[in-house]
């Protein structure tokens, strides 16, 4: 109970900020009342950042195909998003605690003005694999930095109300991405659109010098910062305790099925809506009907994990999730392509605030930077598999069989759930009481 009323959506005021001169902060008072003023700013950073990040994001595949790329190198290339954070994420915590996620997400920003350049200046399937690379690389700085920093402004009371904030935030951003990619993509160019990552890497990054101090020590990068003092062995033993925790453990499967599952919208989901006549505009329409429908299903999260408990509302949404999925060839006409669209969207916003506070809860304040990465180190494996295991099911038995591949994958992440946290010492009650 106490994680439902967590994530319910009532008031959003989480701190008593004093009233101050600057402009953004007055306009910040009119529109959200009394925001802490650190969670404003890390919003808009992130909301900045996933616009951007995700407006060629649609994109990619259709540039590939175009480039002469077949369905298994089309898989291929999608899947190195996630590739280099794999490796990366984990340590990436590390390096938040070490340095700041000031820092982080400046050294993030900055790389994604790399892969805007690639893209932009070298139309080559090389060139791209690279620029995947980065994005993803940028992405997990930012993402982690991000989360790290919510994690640490909050108290244990308002932690999962902050979390919900920023996911908000987040799903805004990747709400405008993908349609404002396309509507681009169709007026001036892919090209253009590319450009767009740029742009909004180095909007993020000059917003993000003006961050607040969190006023955590292991976020703000001070001396004392026990997590970046802590030998290699050690972080790894806390990884261990980490991934023994149940808590933690439901985070990673329930974002790892979600999340990997759902890398076919980023990888042959374009494709298949470009095989049956649809332009980039209509594409990243439905792209942005997915995170629409986050915005409006997430504020009932918390009354149906108070009614239905975290673990049976995570199977259920997963299970609509395959029926969106498993559904999609069978639709050609945009209404039900839009209503399909829709309801896979509930899942991602239903699945990922569930495991973002599970795995923030199962770390203490020093390793919740660790404890992130670890959560993303699962999410990059899953996203790096599943577009490549897509693109050999697409080579060998067609493209209408890589969407009944991804739904099989939520219908089995249900069951695990269901098989390994059924007997009531999970994070439903037990862990957060």
């Amino acid at each position: 109970m106490r994680l439902a009323c967590w994530m319910w959506y009532g008031s959003i005021s989480v701190g008593r900020a004093n009233r101050l001169k600057r402009p953004l902060h007055r306009v910040s008072q009119v529109l959200f009342g009394d925001v802490d003023r650190r969670l404003l700013f890390i919003c808009i950073v992130a909301a900045v950042h996933f616009a951007g990040a995700t407006m060629p994001r649609l994109l990619i595949p259709l540039h590939l195909s175009n480039l002469g790329a077949t369905p298994e190198i089309t898989g291929l290339v999608v899947s190195t998003y996630a590739l280099f954070p794999l490796f990366i994420a984990l340590p990436g915590g590390v390096f938040i605690d070490r340095l700041g996620a000031r820092v982080t997400i400046l050294v993030g920003c900055g790389i994604e003005g790399l892969s805007a350049y690639l893209l932009i200046f070298h139309p080559t399937i090389l060139a791209v694999t690279v620029a995947t690379m980065l994005a993803g690389v940028a992405n997990v700085l930012v993402v982690v930095a991000s989360q790290s920093y919510v994690a640490a402004i909050g108290t244990d009371r308002s932690r999962a109300n902050d979390f919900a904030v920023f996911g908000f935030a987040t799903a805004a951003g990747q709400l405008v991405g993908p349609l404002l990619g396309g509507l681009v993509s169709d007026i001036l160019g892919r090209t253009v659109a590319f450009a767009g990552v740029g742009i909004a890497g180095l909007a993020a990054a000059l917003i993000s010098r003006r961050l607040p101090a969190s006023g955590a020590r292991h976020v703000s990068g001070g001396k004392g910062a026990v997590a970046a003092t802590e030998k290699p062995r050690e972080l790894l033993r806390v990884a261990g305790r980490l991934l023994r925790d149940p808590r933690a453990q439901m985070s990673i499967i329930i974002s790892g099925c979600a999340l990997g599952a759902f890398s076919i919208n980023t990888s042959f989901y374009p494709v298949f809506l470009q095989s049956i006549g649809y332009s980039d505009g209509a594409i990243g329409l439905l792209g942005s009907v997915r995170q629409m429908s986050a915005l409006i299903v997430r504020p009932a999260l918390g009354y149906l994990v108070g009614s239905l408990g975290a673990r049976r509302t995570v199977q259920g949404v997963l299970l609509i999730g395959a029926v969106a999925i498993g559904a999609t060839p069978f639709a050609v006409a945009l209404a039900p392509l839009l209503f399909l669209a829709g309801l896979g969207g509930t899942t991602t916003a239903l699945t990922q605030p569930i495991s973002m506070i599970m795995m923030a809860e199962g770390a203490d304040e020093r390793h919740r930077g660790l404890a992130m990465g670890l959560r993303l180190t699962g999410n990059r494996f899953v996203q790096f598999v599943g577009p490549v295991a897509l693109g050999m099911v697409v080579g060998y038995l067609g493209l209408a069989w890589s969407f009944f591949g991804a739904a099989a994958v939520l219908v089995t992440g249900a069951g695990v759930l269901y098989w390994r946290f059924s007997g009531g010492a999970t994070t439903e009650e037990g862990s957060h009481g």
